[in-house]
């Protein structure tokens, strides 16, 4: 038999799509090495996809002969021959595939050179299909080469290709648990993957693969693999990981906050800190100010903020001095002070160790964090967030100076910065003035010497500007530096007097009130010397500072009181805490860092509300609005009843608050203010009920109402009838027996005697002012 004319004939047969003859060739001719690689190629090329839609029949026959060929164990030394049909053009994947995994799977022991032969063909292969073919065929693929699970096993290098799969599965929205689950049968150790050396690879796209593969193994929670890992190690691993890839919008930025969420707080030490880190904290800052989608730039600030609630305090501190260090924008230096500075005071709150925030070293991040410099090129409008951030810093820092360990060091740092801050201002301003001049329009005058507007056109010139458009930006930067300098007088203020807010004058006048007015007919409210209860100086509810009233305490306690005003509305959603305050200072357009110009923020909100209070009954009681009473008792008992209900009523709108409000104001350091106010609120009642007495009467009628308004209160906070009935009941008992003990008192001086030293001895005794010292 001429085996070289039958191959020729062979070979015409294959071109004329002759299935009948080549079928009767390769059914008689026996193995031979000369032509056992032709013909594998020949077949090879009709396993297309092109032959797979327009030849069937042919295709079907291309793929049933290499299938023979494959269990063939003369044809199994081939290998190669058949490797090459994987990369023929135009190939159908699964088929060619079957072929290769059908001659690995009968070879006892398949080098390694030829497994990963078959592994980077057919994930080259997958790489350069469409997502919609992808979809089709990729888990098909895998389960066909998972049937060489027993070869790869002992060889777990080669499993790094099965990782890579997970880039495309994340890219064609596959359920990525089906993947996982048939990649868990084959690999047994996932972290053995991590063991790469990322930097050697010699593609970033690797780099991207593995953490595509640890992304989905973190996310959906199907984990497997031995238990003898460290957690740390693992999380620290795919941290790195993660971070080498951030750049990526699809996956780095997910994949990261996805692994930061794993760590506890605190547990990242200072020695696992590397250029990766590095590399995350200029990434994520670039990517939370200039990337294009909104939800990349959340996800980016979000996970620097996490990052550094993972930290432990040491290395919290190396971060914040890193990142100062850097020329980042403004706002991001916004973020990184306020956290900083949120960091501090979650350690003096819980009295944890402050590591490096104390002393020179937290001085020293301070200078940084804080340098502003005053130079052409540098505008306010630009760097307002950044200014802002540091003035809200100094400002709470400065109440805690010995805490902290920083001294006198801290004040004159703080002088150096109020200096500088106010240099930029007054640059700003000359530069103003020429834009004002170059415009030419008098409308656009400063009207305050002292609100400055900084001009930045020269910074950045654009022609196109109309004057209109000029004048709405000057709108803005005055806007701007209104704020800034309003924040800046605030803390000028605080250095002049490091203890701003006293408690001791608030108690003085409680004190006050139990002396009667001896110097004329009327008894004045506790905090007036006229006599008059509508000249009290002082019925904000605010603090009173030490030493004489200067304009810029003035202005500080009028910003104080505007905030505390418009945070009312806020505290049926927040309580009386430090965020309604800080939600009633963003309404007036102050930054919400501004509450730390108090230092009880909830209890001082309590205390304003309550003087408001009595203010507002004040005036009703001044103005007539409520009648008031003449000679008979019935008309006393009504008055009094129907001012105690009308100062309760005022309490309505926070009665589901005001139970925490009663708990801050009973803090040993509110008590004489909250007391302060009671005694406010009874002596301006006694006083329009017709009372002028400057004996022992004045003490008792107003300790007595001030019980009943007490008990009446509480009373208020349990009532469930319609109309809060049961209370009104309540007080005009009350108030029935008060009448009836004060005429009782009248008759007997010694049981009168008796009853302020009893009223006075108790009195004291809140007040702590009957301690032995």
């Amino acid at each position: 038999m001429d085996v070289n004319k039958e191959f020729d004939e062979f070979l015409s047969s294959m071109k004329k799509f002759n299935i009948n003859v080549a079928s009767e060739f390769l059914s008689n001719i026996s193995y031979d090495t000369k032509y056992a690689g032709d013909i594998i190629e020949l077949l090879g090329k009709g396993l297309t996809n092109e032959y797979f839609k327009s030849r069937p029949e042919y295709f079907n026959f291309c793929e049933e002969q290499l299938l023979k060929l494959a269990n063939n164990e003369e044809y199994q030394e081939l290998v190669f021959d058949f490797l090459d049909i994987i990369e023929m053009d135009d190939c159908k994947l699964s088929s060619s595939v079957l072929i290769v995994v059908t001659v690995l799977e009968n070879t006892e022991n398949p080098n390694l050179a030829s497994l990963e032969y078959l592994l980077l063909g057919t994930f080259n292969c997958l790489f350069e299909m469409d997502a919609t073919n992808l979809k089709d065929i990729l888990l098909t693929i895998i389960q066909l080469l998972i049937r060489l699970r027993k070869h790869f096993l002992l060889q777990q290098s080669i499993l790094y290709y099965f990782a890579r799969v997970a880039f495309l599965v994340l890219n064609t929205n596959i359920e990525p648990i089906e993947y996982l689950n048939l990649l868990s049968s084959i690999i047994y150790d996932p972290f053995y993957l991590l063991e790469y050396e990322f930097d050697e690879l010699e593609e970033k796209k690797e780099v991207l693969y593995i953490a595509s593969f640890f992304y989905l193994y973190f996310k959906t929670g199907m984990q497997w693999g031995p238990k003898i890992y460290n957690r740390f190690y693992v999380l620290d691993k795919c941290c790195n990981l993660a971070m080498s890839v951030y750049e990526d919008n699809i996956l780095g930025k997910s994949f990261a906050k996805l692994i930061l969420t794993k760590f506890k707080n605190n547990e990242i030490p200072l020695h696992s800190l590397n250029k990766r880190h590095e590399h995350f904290l200029l990434e994520a800052a670039h990517s939370s100010m200039f990337n294009e989608h909104l939800n990349v730039r959340k996800e980016s600030i979000e996970s620097l903020m996490l990052f550094i609630d993972k930290l432990c305090t040491d290395a919290q501190y190396v971060v914040f001095k890193y990142v100062f260090s850097k020329p980042l924008e403004s706002c991001i230096k916004e973020q990184f002070i306020v956290k900083m500075k949120n960091l501090i005071f979650s350690h003096l709150k819980l009295e944890h160790d402050l590591g490096c925030f104390q002393g020179i070293r937290l001085l020293n991040i301070i200078k940084l964090c804080c340098n502003i410099s005053v130079k052409r090129g540098f505008y306010l409008q630009k760097n307002k967030e950044h200014i802002l951030s540091a003035i809200s810093l100094y400002l709470s820092l400065v109440h805690n100076i010995e805490i902290l360990n920083m001294g006198e060091e801290f004040l004159n740092l703080t002088k150096q910065f109020v200096d500088t801050i106010q240099n930029v201002i007054d640059y700003s301003h000359k530069e103003q003035k020429i834009e004002l001049k170059n415009l030419g329009n008098d409308d656009c005058r400063v009207k305050d010497k002292e609100i400055i507007i900084e001009n930045n056109f020269n910074s950045n010139p654009n022609p196109k500007l109309s004057n209109k458009e000029k004048r709405d930006l000057l709108s803005q930067m005055n806007t701007t530096i209104t704020l800034v300098q309003s924040n800046l007088d605030m803390l000028k203020r605080f250095i002049k007097n490091k203890e701003p807010v006293c408690n001791f004058a608030r108690a003085n006048n409680f004190r006050a009130s139990f002396r009667p007015n001896v110097c004329g007919e009327s008894t004045s409210r506790p905090c007036s010397d006229s006599g008059n209860p509508n000249e009290n100086p002082n019925s904000s509810g605010q603090f009173v500072t030490n030493g004489n009233d200067v304009d810029g305490d003035s202005y500080e306690n009028d910003v104080k009181t505007k905030i505390l005003q418009s945070s009312l509305q806020h505290v049926p959603r927040h309580g009386w805490s430090r965020d309604t305050i800080a939600a009633g200072a963003e309404d007036l357009g102050y930054p919400d860092t501004v509450h730390g110009l108090f230092r009880d923020p909830g209890a001082e909100l309590a205390l304003y509300f309550y003087s408001a209070s009595n203010d507002s009954l004040s005036r009703l009681l001044r103005d007539g609005s409520l009648t008031l009473p003449r000679e008979s008792k019935a008309e006393l008992t009504a008055f009094l009843t129907n001012a105690i209900k009308t100062r309760l009523l005022m309490l309505q709108p926070y009665l589901n608050q005001w139970p925490q409000a009663i708990a801050l104001l009973s803090k040993p350091s509110n008590a004489p203010l909250a007391l302060s106010n009671l005694m406010t609120l009874v002596n301006d009642v006694c006083y329009y009920a017709g009372d002028r007495s400057i004996d022992t009467r004045w003490y008792t009628r107003r300790i007595g109402l001030a019980t009943i308004y007490k008990s009446s209160e509480l009373h208020l906070l349990q009532d469930g009838s319609q109309g809060y009935n049961d209370t009104w009941n309540f007080v005009r008992r009350a108030v029935e027996e008060c009448v009836k003990l004060d005429t009782m008192l009248e008759s007997n001086a010694q049981l009168a005697k008796d009853v302020v030293t009893a009223s006075v001895s108790t009195a004291k005794n809140i007040l702590g002012l009957s301690w032995n010292r």
